[in-house]
């Protein structure tokens, strides 16, 4: 009994005759053996999938240019030449045209070169979030979010499109992953911290937006950080309590308020243009 049990499947179980102690002992090692293979087996195929369709729609549907589409093109062009800065458009962040200006460079002045652009952050988004979702819950619930996100047609049509929305959904991606990272030490709430703070900083340069959400993503960070602290910082009375919150107020305090910081370099183009049509 003890040998059937080590070796594969008894062949009265195949026929269906009642399952015995070796039996029951087979389908347990089964079990153990198919359950952790198969689900992620699957998870890597849809992975595959997402990026095979990726391609397949980059070389198979169309671009959508639309006005603004035109100015962010046109802004691709004045970067780097003799017309910057007096005909740049201050409304708009340098970013995605300097994106657009190397995608030209790289593959040409045709429309691949705009869809590139999207559809490779656009598929960055799809493998974010399916990272994050098969550690929160697991490769089948990253498999749905993976199949729902790859073959939503909005989602799609936007990463055919000259403007800043797949870029954009990429940047709130990347900032609802760091959010739902789990860190155990103070080095890695730091650098979820550091990460959080990067996102909103660059994303502003990407779409002005972005920069809006620092406040709410510092405190999302302090809510889902917990105030963690060494073992035992409780315990020793007030002052050794606030010494403890010190770095989860430093972070927060970092993520709410240096992001409008690093935008200084380019926000008098910004508060100039607004000055313009305010006086208008």
């Amino acid at each position: 009994a003890g040998s059937k049990s080590e070796g594969a499947c008894p062949f009265e179980h195949r026929l269906g005759v009642a399952p015995g102690p070796d039996i029951k002992a087979c389908d347990r090692r089964r079990d153990i053996m198919v359950r952790p293979i198969f689900p992620l087996f699957a998870y890597r195929a849809m992975l595959g999938f997402a990026i095979a369709f990726s391609v397949l729609h980059l070389w198979y549907l169309p671009v959508a240019i639309s006005y603004d589409g035109f100015i962010y093109i046109d802004m691709a062009d004045v970067l780097g030449s003799s017309r910057f800065p007096q005909d740049w458009n201050q409304a708009r962040t340098p970013l995605y045209p300097l994106f657009l200006k190397f995608a030209f460079w790289l593959l040409g002045r045709q429309p691949l070169a705009v869809i590139a652009v999207t559809t490779s952050l656009g598929l960055g988004g799809i493998l974010l979030l399916a990272g994050a979702s098969r550690k929160v819950i697991g490769e089948i619930g990253a498999i749905a979010v993976t199949a729902l996100l790859t073959l939503f047609p909005l989602y799609v049509a936007y990463q055919h499109f000259a403007l800043t929305e797949a870029g954009t959904a990429f940047f709130l991606i990347a900032l609802v992953v760091l959010l739902l990272w789990q860190p155990t030490t103070q080095r890695h709430i730091w650098m979820r911290a550091a990460g959080l703070l990067l996102v909103c900083s660059i994303g502003y340069y990407w779409r002005q937006a972005i920069l809006a959400l620092a406040p709410a993503v510092a405190l999302l960070h302090m809510i889902g950080s917990g105030a963690r602290t060494e073992t035992g910082a409780y315990a020793k009375g007030w002052s050794d309590r606030c010494r403890a919150l010190l770095p989860m107020a430093a972070q927060v305090a970092m993520i709410a308020l240096l992001p409008f910081l690093f935008t200084k370099p380019w926000s008098p183009r910004s508060e100039e243009h607004t000055s313009e049509l305010q006086s208008l």
